[in-house]
């Protein structure tokens, strides 16, 4: 794995473990994987079988939070991958998928201050990309 985007000096935000079913697409194919955990920022997912991934490629991932309830819509680009695993940075989040992602990054974490912090620099490097 590709561990110069796993720093903890490159992290600014918090991962927390959530098992969730994932549906990751781009425009040669649909796969199904497992969540292994998320930020505000990215994610980490089981590689799917016969998935050809290749890192800085764009992709979506449709992340179902319960059996017929919300799900979380994200576009990203392939940050890491192994023969395992692979990281997907995100891109483009809608404002309901926003939503859904910081609710559940409050429940686990259960610091509303580290998410406050975390959503300020969320925002500070999207104003200065």
């Amino acid at each position: 794995m590709n561990s110069s985007n796993d720093t903890p000096e490159r992290r600014r935000f918090t991962r927390v473990p959530f098992a969730a079913r994932v549906i990751l697409s781009n425009n040669t194919g649909i796969w199904h994987g497992d969540l292994m955990d998320i930020s505000l920022r990215g994610l980490l997912m089981s590689r799917p079988k016969n998935w050809d991934g290749i890192i800085n490629s764009e992709c979506r991932v449709e992340i179902s939070l319960e059996r017929g309830g919300p799900s979380i819509n994200v576009n990203g680009q392939i940050a890491h991958a192994d023969e395992q695993m692979f990281g997907l940075r995100f891109e483009q989040i809608d404002v309901q998928s926003a939503t859904h992602l910081r609710k559940l990054i409050a429940l686990n974490l259960g610091d509303e201050y580290l998410l406050e912090r975390e959503l300020a620099e969320l925002i500070k490097a999207h104003l200065t990309t």
